[in-house]
């Protein structure tokens, strides 16, 4: 999985910093949005092999950004797994129906995030 980029959106600078480290140091190249513009505009900029996207944001919340990012011919292949503190079924559904592939719930595991990541690259690269 070497020289794979990876693009994190979320709201949260402290979690931005720890998720900053985690990836990187399991060899990942990492990209960080503060919020939903940033992100869709950073994705389409770098074009990152996958995209960790927070649900619960201001301003344009992570639903949002998922829909726009399935719906531009750029950015539509792009996995996107979801980290959220959104645990309820509904918001699952939700975000899986929108086109993300994995849903985890925060707090997380980092050794099964980087797991699900490992999964959605390799299942990206098995269909390009």
């Amino acid at each position: 999985m070497a020289n794979q980029k990876i693009l994190v959106i979320d709201d949260e600078q402290e979690l931005l910093s720890l998720l900053r480290l985690r990836l990187e140091k399991a060899g990942y190249t990492v990209c960080l949005a503060n919020n939903g513009r940033e992100g869709i505009q950073q994705a389409k900029e770098e074009f990152p092999n996958a995209i960790l996207l927070d649900l619960m944001m201001p301003g344009m919340d992570g639903f949002q950004v998922c829909k726009k990012l399935k719906s531009d011919g750029e950015t539509s292949s792009i996995p996107i797994v979801a980290l959220t503190a959104l645990g309820e079924e509904e918001s699952a559904k939700k975000a899986l129906k929108l086109g993300v592939k994995t849903y985890i719930v925060k707090p997380f595991d980092s050794e099964m995030l980087l797991s699900a990541l490992q999964e959605v690259l390799k299942v990206n690269i098995a269909q390009e």
